[in-house]
């Protein structure tokens, strides 16, 4: 260490909160305290320890490039290295570390402070546990990410090859975004929740809810609504939000484990901004789909209560429509509109094992 540090760091930190072991005791004078993560601060004091133009390896949670909480381990990390691999994994269908249900990045850097970061990303990866072997050396590849956080300054693109840069350049190139429809409030609301599984769920009224102990209604935990100016928007966001457009630009830009307003309102894509051609048969689209959404509904029974769920793998060929309709607003190429309608389609319709309806409860 008095010599300049060290060639190599790898490491696995520990992923625990700050505040669960801040009675015990604390850390001082770290940049990234306010991250409130003890992987944070391993990170950190690596960074502080390895040798200018050698290497580090770590692998953290998918919260370093992917919220707003992080934005100081964030730009420490962008200070320190000159060119990072960033690859992504799921939590589901399996995961990198047996019973840990973390969604996970692993991070190589070559360290070197003296010029900008250029970033090589991979894409969101999914898998089956006996796909596991065939994992990083059959499927991971990376893409050089020219205008990384073009969207937030916080989320990094899960890209990993052209195909997929050039879709995300393609809906990122309108600057009509969803935030420049919404309404204060109005009678026309879209429903959904945080929490979800392979499909993400927009109604037009809340699922229902009941107590199997007393009958009582109740609300959805995290229930969230939104709301246009008309019955037409109200079924083209139903629509466009359903979507595998959405749900992969959500896959890129998020950290792929709550749905939160700020990943919504900045979907490039406004009623009000659509060909009025494509805007009638959006809305027609989504009216047909929520009908047969409905028509599939069921009971579940889950701790204490009935929930009102959905096969959305039965109404996979109405999303597709919906796609269809939407690559014509965005100019995708034919090869383009394959790869968003099958897109991770063996994870989401379960053709490999494992639900597609299940839900997060990480």
């Amino acid at each position: 260490m008095n010599s300049g540090g060290f060639d190599v760091i790898v490491g696995n930190p520990p992923y625990v909160e700050y505040r669960d072991v801040k009675s015990k005791y604390r850390v001082v004078g770290y940049e990234t305290e306010s991250c409130g993560d003890l992987y944070a601060y391993t990170m950190e004091r690596a960074y502080r320890i390895s040798s200018n133009g050698k290497w580090l390896g770590m692998i953290v949670p998918i919260s370093i490039f992917g919220l707003d909480g992080f934005s100081s381990l964030q730009s420490l990390t962008r200070s320190c290295f000159s060119d990072l691999w960033c690859s992504f994994y799921s939590n589901r269908p399996s995961q990198l570390f047996d019973g840990a249900q973390k969604r996970l990045t692993i991070v190589i850097g070559k360290r070197d402070s003296s010029s900008g970061s250029r970033f090589y990303t991979s894409r969101y990866h999914r898998w089956l546990k006996p796909e596991f072997d065939t994992l990083i050396k059959g499927q991971l590849e990376y893409g050089f990410n020219s205008s990384p956080f073009r969207i937030f300054s916080s989320s990094l693109e899960k890209t990993g090859n052209d195909l997929q840069t050039k879709c995300l350049e393609k809906i990122t190139a309108r600057a009509d975004v969803l935030e420049i429809d919404l309404q204060k409030r109005s009678e026309y609301p879209v429903y959904y929740t945080r929490k979800f599984g392979y499909f993400l769920a927009f109604l037009d009224s809340p699922p229902k809810v009941r107590s199997i102990q007393t009958g009582a209604n109740l609300l959805p935990t995290e229930l969230k609504e939104f709301w246009f100016n008309s019955p037409q928007a109200q079924a083209a966001a139903i629509a466009a939000l359903s979507s595998s457009s959405f749900f992969w630009f959500w896959n890129v830009l998020s950290d792929c484990r709550n749905l939160n307003r700020r990943d919504l309102t900045a979907f490039p894509w406004a009623p009000s901004q659509m060909d009025k051609t494509n805007l009638a048969k959006l809305s027609k689209a989504g009216e047909i789909y929520l009908k047969k959404l409905k028509a599939t509904s069921h009971e579940m029974e889950k701790s204490g209560l009935f929930l009102e769920t959905f096969e959305y793998r039965k109404n996979k060929d109405k999303l597709d429509e919906i796609d269809t309709i939407l690559a014509s607003h965005y100019g995708f190429t034919p090869e383009e509109l394959d790869f968003i309608i099958n897109y991770d389609i063996k994870y989401r319709m379960g053709l490999g094992g494992g639900s597609a309806e299940e839900v997060d409860d990480e």
